[in-house]
């Protein structure tokens, strides 16, 4: 993938964001942080991004108003959050959702498939009918098992919740 792409980063945890920030820098990404739902608004009405990622919870707000801009200019997007797929708003449930706490390779894949314009729901695996929390990204099907309200990291193995990947058929 082509580096030096210019990546939206919509987070209001500000020491997630400056590391996540950080990490992408140093592999290439141009990174414009926004922290709350009007900087992240303002950042897409002045500039053109590529790619963007969104926590929904702002605050008091969520990120839905910056996901439909980004949608109506094409920009492909996805949510990284602590919420669940199953609580994402309807309009949005075909997007990815990476749950809180996430690795950054798991940001660096999405974002790189967005890139490549592979970021798709799956909808051919018959194990993810249904489940809003699977998506096929170069063959390969990521099922994220973590919902809203469980705990996404053991607290004894500091495990991040499990994550499957199917191979390619």
């Amino acid at each position: 993938i082509e580096r030096g792409r210019n990546i939206l980063l919509v987070e209001d945890e500000h020491l997630l964001a400056g590391m996540v920030q950080d990490l992408l820098h140093d592999t290439g990404y141009v990174v414009t942080h926004a922290d709350t739902l009007d900087r992240a608004l303002q950042s897409v009405a002045q500039e053109r991004f590529d790619a963007a990622v969104l926590d929904i919870n702002l605050g008091d707000e969520e990120v839905y108003p910056v996901a439909e801009k980004l949608r109506a200019m094409d920009v492909p997007f996805f949510f990284a959050s602590a919420r669940g797929a199953a609580d994402l708003a309807q309009d949005f449930r075909d997007h990815p959702i990476v749950p809180k706490p996430y690795r950054i390779d798991q940001i660096e894949n999405l974002l790189d498939a967005a890139l490549r314009g592979e970021l798709q729901r799956s909808k051919a695996d018959p194990r993810t009918a249904g489940d809003p929390a699977s998506y096929t990204i170069e063959g390969f099907t990521y099922h994220f098992h973590h919902t809203y309200g469980s705990p996404p990291i053991d607290q004894q193995t500091h495990r991040v919740a499990p994550v499957e990947v199917s191979p390619p058929r």
